[in-house]
């Protein structure tokens, strides 16, 4: 005589995946080498399935990652890991890297030591990239235990093609260790590696300031703190208005399908045992984002930052709005709509296919058309090169892009103690690299040399025009070169300006 089980869960193994992975009910008879089998076989499956999404994401991050050119932050991270390491004016230790500097400690080391074998642009994003590509299975593995095994396949897949972390993954930059490593600190906690999870915090503390607000989210999502609805109702107006100036970067990075994935979420309210899990997972998209919003009015470049760190958080909720409303859909249902399973089945999947179709035309955008979403310095600095005559030297005025052009131009610039860089030890003595100053009269003294170019963004050109007197400082300039980069939210083409030759009869 046959038994018979209602809810069988089994408990979880050290990696968050039990014997029989599935959700529904289980019914067990006296031979129990069917039901084995097919949890063995469901295991392997499920373990197989991950795979591929890791391997997607890997490839995707990887693909085309040394073609982009260094942006304004990777400059940073360039000068960061080049420059004296000690107190003085021009080290390491007195820079603003140096309050979470754990990833460019790193990095610095892999240089240094041969590990990675170049400054080029594809060896110093291998670690980052690396880093994101952890992110996926992260995800999926504290998604698990909460959710089941839907919601962790879908937010793995969403975050493997995500373009906002594909980029991120793509830079330089230590932001993308922080969120991998908070993920991992959610992971430890919520498996009951409590010291491990805390020590997690502090490197993702320790790789970005924004990774304390997004490890402790984590942490919260871990044990669905209730730390969120017993805040006064005054301070969620608090929260919310930091959180609105970084409403045009969510829809923007995010995208308008997730956000409005999560704001579903939030209303359904999702429960386990009875109790809402969406107050960790609140907590964990909000800290980021309120952080960012307050730092926003001193920086306004925070926001990309901020909403990559609520990234997590915010493609679970809308992970399990997918899932749940593909659950919904088939439930029992009119007579009609049963008889046409096709279109029960298109209903029940649109949320997913427009959620995947939005994510994978950015992405596409962005390797295709935006040419990884970074302005082509590259080639500005081919052309100066070309410009260069012996005996002469050169000065580049550059504003935003300044950074960029002296790891372009003069890769040695922070080696040496800025007291010896006009004197004989300036490592690339031909070529001078400034800061286009604010004063007005301050620039027309440094765009008084003959020999000067000037490097310039479409928006800092405008703004130049427009500004009083602007006009008339760059009267004598004209376009040399023009390298279109066309972004979803603006023209960031580069402009290469010199002064009008004299014609022959003036």
């Amino acid at each position: 005589m046959g038994i018979t089980v209602r809810r069988c869960r089994a408990p979880l193994d050290p990696y968050g995946f039990a014997l029989a992975m599935r959700d529904d009910p289980v019914e067990t008879t006296n031979n129990p080498t069917p039901a084995l089998s097919a949890g063995a076989s469901s295991t392997v499956v499920d373990l197989t399935l991950f795979a591929v999404i890791t391997l997607i994401g890997a490839a995707l991050r990887l693909f085309a990652i040394e073609q982009w050119s260094f942006g304004v932050e990777e400059a940073e991270t360039f000068r960061a890991v080049t420059q004296p390491i000690g107190a003085s004016a021009d080290g390491f230790a007195v820079s603003d890297e140096s309050r979470f500097p754990l990833g460019f400690l790193v990095l610095r080391w892999l240089l240094g030591n041969g590990v990675l074998p170049g400054f080029s642009e594809g060896w110093m994003r291998l670690p980052f990239a690396f880093a994101g590509c952890l992110l996926p299975p992260l995800m999926a593995l504290l998604t698990r235990p909460m959710f089941g095994r839907g919601v962790a396949f879908f937010v793995a897949l969403l975050i493997a093609v995500h373009p906002a972390h594909i980029a991120a993954s793509q830079s330089a930059h230590p932001v993308v260790c922080a969120v991998t490593l908070a993920a991992a600190a959610g992971v430890a906690a919520k498996y009951g590696w409590r010291y491990l999870s805390w020590s997690l915090v502090v490197l993702a503390g320790g790789c970005h300031a924004i990774g304390w607000l997004a490890a402790i989210g984590m942490l919260c999502t871990a044990a669905n703190s209730r730390a969120f609805v017993r805040m006064p109702r005054f301070v969620w107006w608090v929260l919310g208005l930091h959180v609105v100036v970084l409403v045009p970067a969510l829809i923007q990075n995010v995208g308008l399908s997730v956000v409005l994935l999560v704001l579903l979420a939030l209303v359904m309210r999702p429960t386990q045992g009875g109790n809402s899990i969406t107050r960790g997972l609140s907590l964990a998209a909000l800290l980021p984002l309120v952080g960012g919003g307050v730092w926003w009015w001193f920086d306004r470049t925070v926001s990309d930052t901020a909403t990559l760190a609520a990234l997590p958080a915010m493609t679970l909720l809308a992970s399990w709005s997918v899932v749940r409303f593909f659950h919904r859909m088939r439930l029992p249902m009119p007579r009609h709509l049963t008889e046409r399973r096709l279109l029960t089945r298109v209903l029940a999947s649109a949320p997913a296919i427009i959620l995947l179709t939005e994510v994978l035309t950015a992405t596409f955008l962005y390797f295709v058309v935006y040419a990884g979403g970074r302005p082509p310095w590259r080639d500005v600095r081919d052309a100066v090169l070309a410009s260069l005559q012996p005996g002469h030297k050169i000065e580049v005025v550059a504003a935003r892009g300044c950074n960029v052009m002296r790891t372009y131009l003069r890769p040695s610039h922070w080696q040496v103690p800025l007291g010896d860089l006009r004197s004989s030890l300036d490592p690339h003595p031909g070529i001078r690299v400034s800061m286009l100053p604010a004063d007005l009269e301050a620039a027309r003294a440094m765009l008084a040399s003959p020999d000067v170019l000037l490097v310039l963004q479409h928006e800092e050109w405008s703004a130049l025009l427009a500004a009083e007197g602007g006009a008339e400082l760059v009267s004598d300039f004209v376009k040399k070169a023009v390298w279109p980069c066309p972004q979803p939210w603006g023209d960031h083409a580069i402009y290469l300006l010199q002064r009008r030759v004299p014609a022959k009869n003036d």
